[in-house]
């Protein structure tokens, strides 16, 4: 919910001016806690005002590195029963249940893979070590799991495409508030967890 920068009352999506208040919200004098993105005519609407770069400060890159070595190694042991189990069945006759058993066992890694970034308040075991955490920058509240699943998803697409998850690399390093395309679809960030000021 948005508030009038005036007198803070609630205020609705495409609305010119506050209609407790009055006071015009189409100025570029709207608080810096607003984004300033402009329109093509060079005025803010308040559907516009979701978003500030100058909210959250750009998420470490070393510790988002090793969070995701950390989150890898928790996915590789979670995916050591799915390998046990068909590497240890020799019984044909056993085939059938050895095969359910490696898809549910391969389930599990995979659904921490997608949803590991909501487990702990936009955290994953990883995140959470390294003191970081995943924000949704449009509500400014810790990444939920729709959000969380969906920027996971745009990561494992992008993995079976050529050069793919080079995209993702590019954009964490260039992007000034290193997001990647999941953030960019889900608009969300990693962001230091010491920053969010909610926390």
């Amino acid at each position: 919910m948005l508030n009038c920068p005036n007198c803070t009352a609630p205020l609705t999506a495409q609305t010119a001016h506050c209609p407790t208040c009055g006071v015009s919200l189409q100025t570029t004098a709207i608080p810096h806690t607003w984004s300033q993105r402009a329109t093509p005519d060079d005025q803010l609407r308040v559907d516009d005002l979701l978003y500030n770069s100058d909210v959250y400060p750009r998420a470490s890159l070393w510790r988002r590195f090793v969070a995701y070595l950390i989150d890898s190694l928790i996915f590789g042991v979670l995916f050591v029963p799915a390998i046990v189990t068909v590497a240890t069945e020799n019984d044909s006759n056993t085939a059938a249940s050895t095969n359910l058993a490696f898809v549910i066992l391969l389930l599990v890694p995979f659904v921490y893979f997608i949803g590991k970034d909501s487990l702990f308040r936009g955290r994953s075991l990883g995140k959470m070590a390294m003191g970081l955490m995943i924000v949704d920058v449009a509500n400014q509240v810790p990444c939920g799991a729709g959000k969380a699943i969906a920027r996971n998803l745009v990561g494992f697409a992008l993995a079976f495409v050529p050069l793919g998850s080079i995209v993702d690399v590019v954009l964490i390093l260039t992007d000034p508030e290193g997001r990647r395309l999941g953030d960019r679809v889900c608009r969300t960030q990693v962001v230091p967890q010491s920053a969010y000021h909610k926390a």
